[in-house]
């Protein structure tokens, strides 16, 4: 019984465009099918594309948000902004924590510098789409 109810099953998948291929006898879903059928669902009126590029801005809001909590953290820490800390290690000897905390805190600053030109470049693309 399970042999024929597996039968049918690729049957239907296959009719409906949702199979691909067989690997022992395990059915792999068409990958490009579902992701189009979700971004249909969880973006009607969009393009794969403008999905794609959404979930993108949405990933560049939720790095920057990220990266801007860790330099804030550094900042009250040691109740200096990145430059003037910069500085501070540069210029002087600075512990094993200080050099490792300058590396995160330098990480984080480089991360919202790079997340604000990625959020203008996705917007400024969005933007067109809606234009358009």
């Amino acid at each position: 019984m399970r042999a024929v109810i597996r039968e049918f099953s690729k049957s239907v998948a296959v009719l409906y465009g949702r199979c691909q291929l067989t690997y022992n006898n395990c059915m792999i879903p068409n990958a490009e099918a579902i992701v189009a059928d979700s971004a249909k669902r969880f973006f009607p009126g969009l393009s794969k594309d403008e999905a794609l590029a959404s979930l993108l801005l949405e990933r560049a809001q939720r790095n920057l948000i990220k990266y801007q909590s860790q330099a804030r953290q550094y900042e009250t820490k040691y109740q200096l902004p990145f430059e003037e800390f910069r500085q501070l290690i540069v210029e002087g000897d600075p512990g094993e924590e200080q050099e490792q905390d300058y590396f995160d805190w330098e990480l984080a600053v480089t991360g919202i510098e790079d997340m604000k030109l990625e959020l203008d470049r996705l917007s400024e693309l969005l933007e067109q789409w809606v234009i358009a």
